[in-house]
């Protein structure tokens, strides 16, 4: 269905990634890494491209660690969605500035130059975002490259920040 429509590529929502073992503090797989290993499977059957799409939850697991394992195992899938050649990275919720360092960490230290968008909490006194706060966002992270939503119901507010998004990507030179 999705090939019919020209869809050729999805994002994965990663709610979760490595979890510490309750006694050893190892971190271990779990369903969502599992999960993520069947899904590149399928991909190389269908030809479909994967990206992922991690929520700060994975956090819970220690964000740069579960960060650098992902982008480890997939950035080189040969069914990893490229965009201007880097691997697509697509943030939910947080700050810039907790995935910057160990984005900036692999760049430096392994050569994975992951392309870094995200969708981010407001500040506390933004009801959506305007043009300057999604400008804030780039001067939180210098490894910040562009800006996405997820919001699909195309509600007023959703179009809105859509629209003013797209407005200070321009703005900074970044993608959206």
């Amino acid at each position: 269905l999705a090939k019919a429509h020209g869809i050729d590529a999805f994002l994965l929502d990663v709610g979760q990634w490595k979890m510490p073992d309750k006694k050893t503090g190892e971190l271990k797989e779990t369903n969502y890494t599992k999960a993520a290993a069947r899904m590149f499977e399928a991909a190389t059957r269908t030809g479909f491209r994967l990206a992922m799409a991690p929520e700060g939850y994975i956090a819970r697991g220690g964000l740069a660690e579960n960060t650098k394992d992902m982008l480890r195992l997939y950035h080189d899938h040969p069914n990893y969605f490229h965009y201007q050649g880097r691997p697509l990275f697509a943030v939910y919720i947080n700050r810039p500035d907790a995935w910057g360092q160990p984005l900036t960490e692999l760049r430096e230290e392994e050569g994975i130059d992951p392309l870094f968008v995200g969708n981010f909490w407001n500040p506390r006194w933004a009801m959506t975002w305007s043009v300057e706060t999604a400008r804030s966002f780039f001067r939180e992270s210098a490894e910040l490259d562009g800006l996405i939503n997820f919001g699909t119901m195309g509600t007023a507010l959703e179009i809105n920040a859509n629209a003013n998004a797209r407005l200070a990507t321009i703005l900074e030179g970044k993608v959206c």
